[in-house]
C-alpha cells in the first residue's frame, strides 16, 4: 500500500476524492508522514488543509517527524506542522515538552507556541516535567504562564530566567511573567533596579507586556528616590506603552513627589515626540 502514497497525496487536490484519499493515508499511518511533510511546502491551501487533517488523524505516530519539521526553513511547513500538533493534542504533549530544551531555538519556540495553544489541559504533564532538582526550566516557565498560582513555587526559576543571556530563555521568562498578570508585579518591580542588567531589561519588558495592569506600578516607580535606574526603566516602559498610560500620567503630573512629576513629564514629551 505504501507505493500508493504519492498518488494518494496528489489526489488530495481533487476535492471530490479528498475524503477517500485522506482516509487511506491515515490508514497507512507512519510511512506516509515523511512524504506528507515533503508535500506540505506548497502555497495551495486546499492541500495544506488536507495534509494537516491526515497528519492529525495519524496522531502520535506522526509527532516525532512533526516536531522535527518545526525547524523547517519553510514557514508554511512550520506553521502547518504546528497546526497538526495542536490537533493531535494531548498525545503530542510529552514530546513537545521535551522539545522545549531542543538545541534549535526555532524548535523550542514553536513547541512552546503549540503547548500554549493547548492551554490548561497540559498543566498535569508540565507538573511532571518540572519535578526534581533538574526539572526543565522551560517547562517551569510555561507552567507559570499557564497557572499564575505556580509562581510561588518557581519564583526563583523565573528570576534566574529573566537574568539569562540566552535570548530564548529570557523571552520565555518575559512571556511567563506577563502571563501571570498582577501576580508578577511585585517581583518585576523589584527587579527593575537589580544590579544584573539582563534582569533589569527583561523585567521592564515584561512590565510593558503587562500593560495596562502594570501602569500604576510603573508610575509609582517613577518616584523611586533610591534608584535612578528604576526611574529610567519606568520611563522607558511607560514611553513604550504610550497612549494607554496617558490618563495615569496626567494624574502623576499633580503628584507631590518631584521625581514622579518630573519623570511623568519626560514620558509625555517622549510620547509626543514619537507621535510626530
Amino acid at each position: 500500500m505504501t507505493q500508493d502514497i504519492p498518488t494518494l497525496i496528489a489526489g488530495l487536490r481533487v476535492v471530490f476524492n479528498q475524503h477517500q484519499n485522506i482516509t487511506q493515508l491515515v490508514r497507512i499511518g507512519k510511512p506516509a508522514v515523511g512524504p506528507l511533510l515533503d508535500a506540505l511546502d506548497t502555497e495551495d491551501q486546499v492541500i495544506q488543509g488536507a495534509i494537516v487533517t491526515v497528519l492529525s488523524g495519524i496522531g502520535s505516530d506522526a509527532v516525532p517527524q512533526l516536531i522535527y519539521a518545526l525547524s523547517s526553513s519553510s514557514q508554511i511547513v512550520q506553521g502547518n506542522s504546528m497546526n497538526a500538533l495542536t490537533s493531535i493534542g494531548l498525545d503530542a504533549v510529552n514530546p513537545l515538552v521535551e522539545a522545549l530544551t531542543d538545541n534549535n531555538p526555532q524548535v523550542c519556540a514553536n513547541a512552546g507556541a503549540v503547548l500554549r495553544r493547548l492551554g490548561p489541559d497540559i498543566i498535569p504533564v508540565l507538573k511532571e516535567a518540572t519535578g526534581g532538582e533538574f526539572g526543565s526550566l522551560q517547562a517551569k516557565l510555561l507552567l507559570i504562564e499557564l497557572d499564575a498560582n505556580e509562581l510561588i513555587n518557581y519564583e526563583n526559576d523565573l528570576v534566574e530566567a529573566l537574568g539569562a543571556a540566552n535570548q530564548a530563555v529570557s523571552a520565555g521568562a518575559i512571556q511567563a511573567a506577563s502571563g501571570c498578570g498582577e501576580h508578577a508585579l511585585p517581583l518585576l518591580r523589584s527587579l527593575m533596579g537589580d544590579p544584573d542588567p539582563y534582569k533589569q531589561q527583561n523585567s521592564t519588558n515584561a512590565m510593558i507586556l503587562l500593560s495596562p495592569v502594570s501602569i500604576p506600578t510603573l508610575v509609582e516607580a517613577l518616584g523611586d528616590a533610591k534608584s535612578q535606574v528604576v526611574q529610567q526603566n519606568a520611563v522607558r516602559a511607560l514611553t513604550a506603552i504610550g497612549q494607554p498610560a496617558e490618563e495615569e500620567l496626567k494624574q502623576a503630573l499633580q503628584s507631590v513627589n518631584p521625581y514622579i512629576k518630573q519623570n511623568a513629564q519626560a514620558v509625555f514629551d517622549q510620547i509626543k515626540a514619537t507621535a510626530c
